[in-house]
């Protein structure tokens, strides 16, 4: 939860994807890096799933008033 509540949710969760650490704790992580948008196929699961990520941060303040688990 500290994590994703974070300030960069992003740069942890890659860390721990890149290294290996996520396999053992959040095995689901590294699983979207293996799956494939069906009506985008150029684009990983993993990446898009970071990058709505990011987006939900953006919106946050605004819908929220600050940092939002569930929206996270």
């Amino acid at each position: 939860v500290k994590l994703v509540m974070g300030a960069y949710p992003r740069r942890g969760l890659t860390l721990l994807v890149d290294t290996g650490l996520a396999e053992l704790v959040l095995p689901e992580l590294p699983a979207l890096a293996r799956e494939r948008d069906e009506h985008h196929p150029h684009k990983d699961v993993y990446e898009h799933t970071q990058t709505v990520l990011e987006q939900a941060i953006d919106q946050e303040q605004e819908r929220f008033g600050g940092p939002d688990q569930v929206s996270r």
